[in-house]
């Protein structure tokens, strides 16, 4: 397959994951597969993938969060083309960073943020997934807290 691709170049290869997008095999806010993936399905080299995926980018179709993946937009991004939770989850920072939450706090549950920010429920576990990645927020027990700010530690000693 490597010789067909390689001939037909990163169009057909936007053309096909377009196709998927459409056809709904890759669904609205669901992550891409790997250019590494990509470039072994289609026996195409990598900057011939990336290319193709700038295309559906430029297009509107995915949207790329720089260290997470690629996305296929779905109805809650925003206009500029930055995913909601990305979005949400910058909000949700400037919350954080604020007197409102101080360290060990419990902070805001799913439905509070659905509610705050009219997002589903995906959008607002997706935030709340990247704040915790970040070692903003800890899970104890059915709770999310606010983690240690200056020191950087993250989870407070359970002592």
């Amino acid at each position: 397959m490597s010789e067909t691709v390689s001939a037909r170049g990163y169009r057909q290869i936007a053309a096909a994951l377009e196709q998927r997008i459409e056809s709904k095999a890759y669904p609205p806010g669901s992550q891409m597969p790997t250019e590494a993936l990509l470039v072994e399905e289609f026996g195409a080299a990598r900057d011939t993938v990336r290319r193709a995926v700038a295309l559906l980018a430029e297009g509107g179709l995915v949207v790329t969060v720089h260290g997470r993946g690629t996305y296929v937009r779905d109805e809650d991004d925003d206009e500029s083309g930055q995913a909601k939770y990305a979005v949400v989850a910058t909000k949700l920072r400037a919350l954080i960073g604020s007197d409102a939450f101080p360290t060990g706090s419990s902070f805001l549950t799913e439905a509070e943020i659905q509610n705050r920010y009219s997002v589903s429920r995906r959008t607002a576990r997706a935030a709340l997934k990247g704040l915790e990645e970040d070692g903003l927020l800890y899970v104890a027990g059915r709770r999310r807290l606010v983690a240690a700010q200056a020191s950087g530690a993250g989870r407070p000693n359970s002592r």
